[in-house]
């Protein structure tokens, strides 16, 4: 009977579930096999349950992965085959690999450290189906950050000045949240694949979704973020060379947007001189400071700070250290 059971739930699911589901959900992994079957498993939670799972390994995948995918696979024919791609590091390519294969209207994106509540689509896509929603490419929610100890905070979406945040850098936000119109993502360009593995990919797609669209927010927790020892030991990574590629990968984003800044220049400014103190302060690159300092007056020349900025470095970098601190900004956010 219990044999019987679970025919009968296959093929309730396979006759009810049609070849185009509305939602494609993206789950990026890579060596990570404990975590991944309870991702999956808050996908298959969802109350909304039109959708397809694509699984992305980022290389060539352990027997571990292989394992949980095909487990799943077996009993649910919403989840696709496993795909390998080309091993970069980060989630870029992964991404837009999955984003190819997705048949759905709406890409859903899940680390695979993360997993959802199961309401979560649902009441994304409440809000995509508002009236005047046709501009949306994005509805975000928030979420709960969940620590080693069992402690539990919740991080919110800001109500107010969104592109000006977005603009700064000061808010980038989880990607586990997202949930996107495909067809516009697409007009946009996808994940920059040059820029795959640190904060830049994860601000760079948002700038661009932002000079375009509309944004949408659920204000409750949707998703759980597990701060556990061995993300936290990626996220406070801090070798120079770390710093260094994260710093250009913001340098690149800022000069592959430059459009949209030049269309807010105080934002502008404000960015490059931010960046060209973390330069400085980081790791020493007077140099690329000096650019940044020069960058943020190009773009609003009647602003004194970034011009004291240069002044203070040609006395020294000591000094300049002495009368500034980088704000507390993640840098190693949101890829």
């Amino acid at each position: 009977m219990r044999i019987l059971a679970k025919y009968r739930t296959h093929y309730k699911i396979l006759y009810t579930h049609p070849m185009t589901p509305r939602v494609s959900v993206i789950i990026t992994t890579w060596n990570n096999p404990a975590v991944l079957r309870r991702s999956m498993g808050s996908v298959k939670a969802q109350t909304f349950r039109d959708w397809e799972l694509i699984i992305v390994y980022d290389g060539a995948a352990d027997a571990g992965t292989k394992r949980i995918v095909a487990d799943f696979a077996a009993r649910d024919p919403r989840i696709r085959p496993l795909i390998e791609a080309p091993h970069t590091g980060g989630p870029a390519r992964p991404r837009n690999i999955g984003s190819k294969h997705a048949r759905g209207e709406f890409l859903a994106i899940l680390d695979d450290d993360d997993e959802w509540l199961p309401a979560k689509l649902e009441k994304q896509l409440a809000v995509f189906s508002a009236e005047g929603a046709r501009r949306l490419i994005l509805v975000m929610c928030n979420f709960l950050n969940v620590y080693e100890d069992g402690s539990i905070k919740e991080q919110g979406m800001p109500r107010d000045h969104i592109r000006e945040r977005m603009l700064l850098a000061d808010f980038n936000p989880l990607p586990s949240t997202y949930l996107i119109r495909k067809a516009l993502l697409e007009e946009t360009g996808g994940w920059n694949e040059e820029l795959p593995a640190f904060g830049g990919g994860g601000i760079d797609i948002n700038l661009r979704m932002i000079a375009r669209y509309d944004f949408g927010f659920v204000y409750e927790p949707l998703v759980r973020r597990f701060l556990l020892p061995a993300r936290l030991s990626k996220v406070a990574a801090t070798s120079r060379k770390r710093r260094q590629e994260k710093l250009w990968e913001l340098y690149r984003t800022y000069e592959l947007n430059d459009a949209l800044y030049r269309a807010h220049p105080t934002i502008a400014a404000r960015v490059w001189r931010d960046l060209g103190a973390r330069y400085a302060i980081l790791i020493g690159d007077t140099e690329k400071a000096r650019e940044c300092f020069r960058r943020a007056v190009s773009f609003h020349s009647g602003s004194w700070r970034p011009r004291l900025d240069l002044l203070l470095l040609s006395l020294g970098l000591p000094l300049f250290r002495a009368t500034h601190h980088v704000k507390g900004r993640r840098m190693e956010s949101g890829s």
